[in-house]
């Protein structure tokens, strides 16, 4: 179960770019330049050429300031888990008494924060 909690937990919060950004559709050309599934580094071969060519603004911006070494990867990428006390999270929350499919996580957004988030493979789930 924590390991579970520990994959759904993960987020990579893209703060360097301020949007309003439900869904985009990345390329795979763009996502080839990046050296791991948490875009959080380049390939040693990307060049800034390449970059331009992307067609996501906001991963060209990240992947530029990845090539520049001047995109603080700790401050942006972080796995979280499960800190509250499940009662205080749900009073917190206003929600039911804890449940393994209520917010899990512990991390909840108030509205109009923005947050950008990596998720993995759905295997035909519908999201």
């Amino acid at each position: 179960m924590k390991q579970h909690i520990k994959k759904l937990a993960a987020f990579s919060l893209l703060a360097t770019v301020s949007v309003n950004l439900y869904a985009q559709e990345v390329s795979q050309n763009d996502l080839q330049l990046f050296g791991n599934a948490q875009l959080t580094k380049l390939h040693k071969k990307a060049s800034l050429s390449q970059i331009e060519q992307m067609n996501s603004s906001l991963l060209k911006e990240a992947a530029t300031s990845m090539k520049e070494d001047s995109y603080a990867v700790k401050e942006r990428f972080k796995s979280y888990e499960c800190y509250l006390n499940p009662q205080v999270l749900a009073k917190e929350l206003k929600t039911s008494g804890y449940s393994q499919f209520e917010n899990p996580t512990g991390i909840y957004f108030a509205a109009g924060d923005s947050a950008l988030l990596w998720v993995g493979p759905l295997n035909g789930a519908d999201v």
